[in-house]
């Protein structure tokens, strides 16, 4: 142990007698915090994009796409009709989609959640599990309430 606190200040000792190494060590921490303050946050973080396909008058899908939008960090959910998100996730530019059952609200309050969603992912997919589980999650939020009462 004592080598090693020996070994340590003396290679301390020489950064802080080297103008160059000190200079770098000061500068390293500025740079980081300019980077951070000039940038804006959504460059910072690139959100995953997922396609989101229902039919018109969804209600409960229009809710949990809602529930996703607030709750799940990263992803960025866009609405649109099924042939464009199986096209555009094809293309590589979404990475994965979710459509909904055409009979989803009826469903949801029959309590049959089994196979409400069809996962469309490409090939070079590799955050599908990941939101899949967020899905899965505010699936289960939006419904928790039903679930309780019955």
């Amino acid at each position: 142990m004592r080598f090693f606190l020996r070994a340590a200040m003396a290679e301390l000792s020489a950064v802080w007698r080297g103008k160059r190494a000190l200079a770098m060590l000061i500068a390293l921490p500025v740079c980081v915090c300019l980077v951070s303050v000039i940038v804006p946050d959504d460059v910072m973080e690139p959100a995953v994009p997922v396609g989101w396909a229902m039919s018109d008058g969804c209600e409960t899908g229009r809710e949990l796409l809602e529930h996703l939008r607030e709750t799940a960090g990263g992803v960025e959910f866009f609405e649109t009709d099924e042939a464009t998100l199986r096209r555009k996730v094809a293309s590589g530019e979404w990475e994965c989609g979710f459509v909904l059952r055409e009979d989803f609200d009826e469903r949801v309050a029959a309590g049959r959640y089994g196979r409400l969603f069809t996962l469309v992912s490409g090939e070079g997919s590799t955050m599908q599990g990941l939101v899949s589980e967020a899905v899965s999650a505010a699936m289960l939020a939006v419904v928790a309430p039903q679930i309780g009462s019955d």
